[in-house]
């Protein structure tokens, strides 16, 4: 904050998950928000989707069509953070059990 109070540029922040117990739901970087799925209600198949929640915090209108190099770039912050929680998922079982 005091970056932004001084006038200089403020580092960007780091992307958002957003998960329902193991299941990753969706990711936000900067403007940018991709669902890639829509647990609990797998019915939901229109998925991915992108949205632009500073132009659209209803998240009404996907945007995918029209910047599929957001998309990419968002699904693959996913497919990363995706393994390393599945690298993680059994110890960290492990240690809400104990």
């Amino acid at each position: 904050m005091s970056d932004l109070l001084r006038g200089e540029q403020v580092p960007p922040r780091p992307p958002l998950y957003f998960f329902s117990h193991w299941h990753l739901n969706a990711v936000r970087g900067g403007r940018w928000k991709a669902h890639v799925d829509r647990f609990p209600n797998p019915g939901l198949r229109e998925l991915p989707q992108l949205f632009d929640v500073q132009a659209d915090t209803e998240e009404s209108y996907n945007l995918d069509d029209l910047y599929p190099d957001v998309l990419e770039r968002m699904l693959g912050l996913v497919d990363d953070f995706s393994r390393e929680i599945k690298s993680q998922r059994q110890d960290a079982e492990a240690r809400a059990r104990s």
